[in-house]
């Protein structure tokens, strides 16, 4: 069974890179992408 979570951000902008592989078992407060900030 998978589970999906709705992310959000408090930020705007686009996701430069995912840190962690498909099915790989994350933990809590783990960074799981960076995100390239949008210029306001």
């Amino acid at each position: 069974m998978k589970l999906m979570n709705k992310i959000t951000s408090d930020y705007n902008g686009t996701v430069e890179e995912i840190l962690v592989k498909n099915e790989e078992v994350v933990e809590f407060d783990q960074v799981i992408m960076r995100i390239k900030l949008d210029k306001n």
